[in-house]
């Protein structure tokens, strides 16, 4: 190999090896971070980051054509978005697990359909919580108030009935 080739081989060494100065840092109370196989990309629980893609929940795919009937209790009715990458995994639910960094929004109404609350599953990486699918559960408010989140025993307990589909339940009929 000819000098002019291995000088910038050389010049690149130095940048190589101080990648764990280069790494993102994980930030927030409920941080887990894991770099997956298939995209490469660093999934990182952040509620604040939940919370701010969660307020911005328009921009991900609405899977209900009409509100509908909240199951929470927690409003009158609510739509369901999920993110792109989600929708074909909601679709099939019990046939794959959702990949890590997958995001399902209940946009919940009150009674006027003015929106009332956001109840939110974030995936977070293999390991952050096995005993609920490595799911972060939260409620986000309008005015960027979160809580609860993280493990929620009200979210895990009901969720855990539907450990089969991922912990994630489907529409109901007409939906």
């Amino acid at each position: 190999m000819s000098a002019p080739r291995i000088l910038p081989l050389l010049l690149l060494l130095p940048l190589l090896a101080c990648d764990e100065e280069m790494e993102p840092e994980a930030t927030g109370d409920t941080d887990a971070a894991e770099t997956t196989g298939d995209s490469q990309s660093e999934v990182v629980v952040d509620e604040d980051a939940i919370a701010e893609q969660a307020l911005n929940f328009e921009s991900l795919v609405k899977l209900t054509d009409e509100p509908i009937g909240s199951q929470h209790g927690l409003a009158d009715t609510m739509n369901l978005w999920v993110d792109e990458g989600s929708v074909a995994t909601y679709a099939s639910l019990g046939s794959a697990d959702f990949a890590p960094g997958s995001t399902i929004i209940k946009e919940q109404l009150d009674a006027d359909g003015t929106l009332d609350s956001l109840a939110v599953m974030f995936k977070g990486p293999e390991g952050y919580a096995p005993d609920s699918g490595d799911w972060w559960f939260g409620i986000v408010r309008p005015n960027g108030n979160v809580g609860p989140a993280g493990q929620p025993a009200s979210c895990v307990d009901c969720h855990a009935a539907a450990e089969d589909q991922d912990w994630a339940w489907g529409l109901p009929e007409g939906g």
